[in-house]
């Protein structure tokens, strides 16, 4: 071998180690790549599953939200009733308490009739007895 060679396959020897060296550092770059690869996936499939959690909530939020509208307009209807009701009742007290009341008044108009009449009869017959000659 002549020296030429001998400086040529030193060279080539170097190289070789540089590459060697360089490649090891690939290697566990590829590596660390790999589990951030790994770890993206995973993060990704976590995503996916927060997604469709979240359509499921919101179709459960909708689901609560149109049940607590009819409960709304059920409660409203019973309040509505229930006024209905408590005016029918106090219109009931009203006539109950103002009976007496009528029933009186009724009684003295009967007794005014009866008075006038009776006065008015009375006038009759006396102008009618004078008239006659009685």
């Amino acid at each position: 071998m002549t020296d030429t060679d001998i400086k040529k396959l030193a060279e080539v020897d170097q190289r070789s180690r540089s590459n060697e060296h360089r490649l090891d550092n690939l290697e566990d770059n590829v590596a660390d790549l790999r589990k951030e690869q790994s770890a993206i996936y995973q993060l990704a499939a976590s995503v996916q599953v927060i997604a469709e959690q979240t359509k499921t909530t919101s179709a459960d939020v909708k689901l609560l939200s149109a049940k607590i509208d009819e409960q709304g307009k059920k409660i409203d209807k019973q309040d509505k009733d229930r006024v209905s009701a408590e005016k029918a009742l106090e219109d009931k007290i009203v006539a109950v308490q103002s009976a007496p009341a009528v029933e009186k008044a009724d009684t003295l108009d009967k007794v005014r009739v009866a008075v006038i009449t009776a006065v008015c009869s009375g006038i009759a017959t006396l102008i009618l007895g004078k008239l006659l000659g009685m």
